[in-house]
């Protein structure tokens, strides 16, 4: 009876100390998965954060291109606007152009649609030649919700440069009869100029002259 107690004893004890050896290997491996794991998460939060930052990269890449395709569609209606006001409050006595004498290239200027100055006896009230052919930033207000060239109040400068040139694509002896607008608007990108180009052709419809001299 004595040996075999003892070989049951025996037995229980290797018993305990294998599944001792097994629990530590257990918790060991446990261990490691947990490192594992954590290290796992950490590249996935870090892969999501940067997708995140090129995410807003690009919406404010795409949101400045779409503000710079307004602005220069701004200026185009803004000349088309102003050379129909001519044709009809004119009654045929003044150039299809009066007031954008300023524009004509190799001069490049500045248009506001935020005003309404009237072109003025000069024919040169609806634009601002750009000095030294930099023209300046525009600005917003906030509370207007507007760009130009405004000052005091809530307006802000901006980022925004925008130019306009006037271009002659045909003419009848001197008579223009056809002229392109070209509007550009410029701002930075990571030390990068981005420029947004929008053409437009208008025409003469009343047959009457304009001055570039003027």
């Amino acid at each position: 009876p004595s040996n075999s107690a003892n070989r049951i004893t025996n037995m229980l004890t290797m018993r305990c100390n294998e599944m001792h050896d097994v629990c530590c290997r257990r918790r060991g491996f446990s261990l490691l998965e947990l490192v594992v794991s954590i290290a796992v998460l950490m590249s996935v939060i870090a892969a999501f954060f940067t997708l995140a930052q090129r995410s807003l990269v690009v919406a404010q890449g795409a949101r400045d291109q779409l503000i710079a395709a307004y602005l220069a569609q701004d200026a185009v209606e803004y000349i088309r606007a102003k050379k129909d006001d001519n044709f009809i409050l004119s009654s045929g006595e003044e150039d299809w152009l009066r007031g954008f004498a300023n524009c004509y290239i190799p001069d490049k200027c500045t248009l506001d649609s935020t005003t309404d100055n009237p072109p003025g006896a000069d024919k040169k009230g609806y634009a601002e030649t750009c000095p030294s052919g930099a023209c300046p930033p525009l600005s917003y207000s906030p509370s207007e919700k507007k760009y130009g060239y405004g000052a005091g109040g809530d307006w802000q400068e901006t980022k925004f440069k925008r130019e306009a040139q006037l271009e002659i694509v045909d003419h009848s002896g001197d008579l223009k009869t056809e002229m392109r607008i070209i509007v550009k608007v410029k701002w930075p990108v990571g030390g990068v100029e981005k420029t947004f180009t929008l053409r437009s052709n208008i025409f003469n419809l009343g047959g009457y002259e304009y001055d570039p001299a003027n």
